[in-house]
């Protein structure tokens, strides 16, 4: 601290902290109404000073008050609410550009789920008093984004199936991510009714996710390889066919030859 040219106090920046400068100024009147009472010359002394210094720059401090870990889950809680309801948009258009009918109402049923889970997470912020508030979640929209692109693409039936379910995948695992936090604060500051709403919505996740991978192992990625090389196998049976006549050739030219 240093003192200006015109009497004011400023930090190193020079910047003068209005608090400061009021306390420290209620100090220098303290000071001159000290001063009528004692002789002529007298002032605070340094230590004193200091004590009033330190007292207000503590103060301050203080007004300025941290984020603590309850703000921290609420602002969470709000990011995953945005995400679930981006969720719902997105999952509409996943069932409706699926082929396979399995695949198609895996994405219908998941969507009923997240409607189910957005209300939920309303009886969440009620159990904590807190309002019922979405924040945008950066996450979850650039998953979606390439989730259109993947949709864009001209892909056959069964590669398209097989890249939806790659993108939902992509998106459960956020999600996972998320609840999976928000329970484990939830538990940390005893919010038990939260904890156990979210949790029931971790559990529908995990099953969401299962159910895609089941899905793509039990046919869909299998499907989309087979298309993939369809051409190369028919070049391959051309080949062997090809080999198979030549050979017969071969053997009867042998044959001739012998005789």
């Amino acid at each position: 601290m240093s003192i200006r040219s015109d009497g004011g106090y400023a930090d190193r920046t020079g910047r003068v902290s209005d608090f400061r400068l009021t306390v420290l100024r209620d100090a220098r009147r303290d000071r001159r109404e000290r001063s009528t009472m004692q002789d002529p010359g007298s002032s605070i002394p340094t230590r004193e000073f200091g004590i009033i210094f330190a007292t207000a720059f503590r103060k301050e401090k203080t007004m300025r008050k941290a984020g603590t870990l309850h703000d921290a889950f609420v602002d969470e809680l709000r990011d995953t609410y945005d995400a679930e309801k981006q969720l719902t948009k997105a999952l509409a258009k996943m069932a409706k550009t699926a082929s396979s009918p399995d695949l198609k109402e895996a994405f219908e049923a998941h969507l009923e789920e997240t409607r189910g889970q957005i209300e939920r997470l309303d009886e969440v912020f009620a159990s904590l008093d807190e309002k019922v508030r979405g924040k945008h979640c950066d996450g979850i929209a650039g998953i979606i984004d390439e989730g259109k692109s993947i949709m864009e693409e001209d892909f056959d039936a069964t590669t398209m199936d097989a890249c939806l379910i790659a993108a939902g995948q992509r998106a459960e695992h956020y999600e996972m991510a998320a609840y999976g936090t928000l329970i484990a604060w939830a538990d940390a500051m005893g919010h038990t009714e939260a904890a156990n709403l979210l949790q029931q919505t971790l559990d529908e996740e995990k099953a969401a996710d299962k159910k895609l991978s089941a899905l793509a192992e039990g046919g869909v990625n299998q499907e989309a390889a087979h298309a993939a090389h369809a051409g190369d196998e028919d070049d391959d049976a051309e080949l062997v066919g090809a080999g198979r006549r030549t050979n017969k050739t071969n053997n009867r030219t042998t044959k001739f030859g012998t005789r």
